[in-house]
């Protein structure tokens, strides 16, 4: 959880020695940006296996993802993702209030490619903005530092909550 991902990292996630770790970059989105793999460096980073893979596989995914009908989505995500780990991720992120999930700021998530199984498991790591997200808030909703709270911290009428410290 305090480890900072380096390949020292992806190589003890990798028990059989037959995975890919890429590590998403704060910068970065999760939009297909083309073939050209050149394109998302600046949104993601692999850790290991560098020279025998390359990023291909979440070009695949992201292009899939944002191809993929409501139907499609539902229908083949298992094809792609290890659904088991992605809920199990979405649901530790939601119960930590981690507002720096992957769809927070520093999009703290790795993805995890098994070159066996074809499919990506979703990792977490640095939990130092746990407890600062809202449980309430939708993935449309816009959010702020400080208690989850849009403004870091004031409540809706602009006022700080009732028995905070002045300043």
């Amino acid at each position: 959880m305090v480890e900072n991902p380096d390949t020292d990292y992806a190589d003890g996630t990798d028990d059989d020695g037959n995975a890919v770790l890429y590590k998403a970059r704060a910068g970065g989105d999760f939009s297909y940006q083309g073939d050209d793999p050149s394109e998302y460096e600046s949104a993601f980073k692999q850790l290991n296996k560098k020279g025998s893979q390359d990023l291909e596989p979440v070009m695949k995914l992201i292009k899939w993802v944002e191809n993929a009908s409501d139907e499609e989505f539902a229908r083949d995500l298992d094809q792609y993702v290890d659904v088991e780990s992605l809920a199990a991720y979405v649901a530790t992120q939601n119960l930590l209030l981690n507002f720096d999930d992957m769809a927070g700021p520093g999009k703290n998530y790795l993805l995890r490619y098994d070159l066996d199984t074809k499919k990506f498991t979703v990792l977490g790591w640095d939990y130092n903005l746990t407890f600062s997200g809202d449980a309430t808030a939708g993935p449309d909703d816009s959010t702020g530092m400080g208690g989850g709270m849009p403004g870091g911290g004031e409540g809706g009428d602009g006022q700080q909550p009732s028995g905070a410290p002045e300043g």
